[in-house]
């Protein structure tokens, strides 16, 4: 009789123990995580002045021989916390070929947080660069000149990476 007592005792606790919420494997013991840093803008005010913030439809262009081959970027975010920004350029709309030519850590009490803004400079022996860091060589990205090029502005958060797509066509 007392190995049924106790078979029955264990099989007890084998129940209750599997009515704890946290002991299924399938449960949710906080809140879902956050979505990806979103960017809600990316622009470029391009040699000619032409703002793709505001003319979404006109082309860009940037043209090394005018005004020193200045050009300006900047964006906004879904949120404010922690995220790296990066600027790269590639000859297709993959950004997978890309190459970046700018990065920058955003965020509470950086130069740059919900939004950013740099001042860039393509030169005619093909580099590229921005703000205070050091000019990229980009020649190899070029088939041609002039050539539409593909500039991607990313941002990468604990929660993933998105990224938002210009094309540029560069003299």
């Amino acid at each position: 009789m007392k190995p049924v007592a106790l078979m029955c005792v264990a099989l007890a606790l084998v129940a209750i123990t599997g009515c704890n919420e946290s002991a299924h494997s399938g449960g949710h013991s906080g809140p879902p995580p956050a979505p990806p840093q979103e960017i809600d803008n990316f622009a470029l005010v391009d040699s000619y002045g032409v703002d793709s913030g505001v003319s979404r439809d006109v082309p860009l262009e940037l043209d090394p021989y005018l005004y020193d081959g200045i050009f300006e970027i900047y964006w906004d975010v879904t949120r404010g916390g922690g995220y790296d920004f990066f600027l790269s350029v590639s000859p297709t709309a993959d950004i997978n070929n890309s190459v970046t030519v700018y990065s920058e850590y955003c965020g509470p009490g950086e130069i740059c947080g919900v939004s950013g803004y740099a001042i860039c400079q393509y030169t005619a022996d093909f580099t590229l660069g921005c703000s205070d860091q050091a000019a990229m060589d980009v020649y190899d990205v070029f088939y041609e000149v002039p050539q539409t090029l593909h500039f991607f502005a990313e941002t990468c958060g604990i929660d993933g990476c998105a990224y938002r797509r210009l094309p540029v066509t560069m003299f």
